[in-house]
């Protein structure tokens, strides 16, 4: 009950702080299976010459403050001259974990990653899969990790705007836990919202996963959310 406190006191005082910065959308999520609340805060900028976007992460999973902190950026640079809807993509990943509710907040951080590789869009129907193929290299290893990914992003929207469904999945090798041994590391995290007014949405996300988190021991996880949005 006390998480739960705490996470409907973050809906009336965030969205009073952050009047006043220019944002696409600030989210809070409630993680029933790990019973935290995660804020992601998200900006983007999609124009003709490319597109820029970005987010933060930030895990409330200590009763001392946030367990986990984690941001990515990227940009698309636009080649439509030589091939139509193709873009050189660009991005850096990066963060700092303190642990979980027993460790003292001694945080250490998250292997940094640079990605390089092109971007290029699916189409389904009316329904398009944002993709890109990128060579990925991990900052923070003796071996100097050079791995691959390839991620699909989508964005869609039902019922004359009342619904949203938007999402990623992620797809790459990783040096897992620094023992030289590679593994193949999936991600998801489709979205589903209801849009009650252009400001504010309700709605879940659902995090399908395997070998993203150590601890998880290999196994596949699915992880719900009950969430709220504001479009800032």
């Amino acid at each position: 009950m006390k998480k739960l406190y705490v996470f409907g006191l973050m809906i009336v005082i965030i969205p009073m702080i952050l009047q006043s910065v220019k944002a696409q959308n600030l989210q809070l999520h409630y993680d029933f299976e790990r019973e935290f609340i995660t804020s992601t805060f998200e900006y983007g900028k999609f124009t003709e010459k490319g597109n820029t976007f970005m987010f933060l992460d930030m895990d409330y999973s200590r009763t001392d403050g946030a367990g986990l902190a984690y941001w990515e950026i990227s940009h698309e640079f636009k080649i439509n001259k030589v091939f139509e809807g193709f873009g050189i993509h660009v991005e850096y990943n990066d963060g700092l974990l303190f642990g979980d509710k027993e460790i003292p907040a001694l945080g250490f951080p998250i292997n940094k990653a640079f990605l390089l590789g092109v971007g290029f869009p699916v189409k389904i129907g009316n329904f398009t899969l944002n993709t890109a193929v990128m060579g990925k290299y991990f900052g923070g290893y003796d071996d100097n990790s050079l791995d691959g990914q390839l991620t699909i992003v989508w964005f869609q929207m039902f019922l004359d705007g009342k619904l949203t469904f938007t999402g990623f999945a992620d797809f790459w090798s990783q040096n897992l836990n620094n023992n030289g041994t590679k593994y193949g590391v999936f991600l998801a995290e489709p979205q589903l919202w209801y849009n009650i007014n252009k400001s504010i949405s309700v709605g879940s996300e659902i995090e399908f996963s395997k070998n993203f988190i150590p601890a998880d021991n290999g196994k596949f996880k699915v992880r719900p959310t009950a969430a709220v949005k504001w479009n800032i």
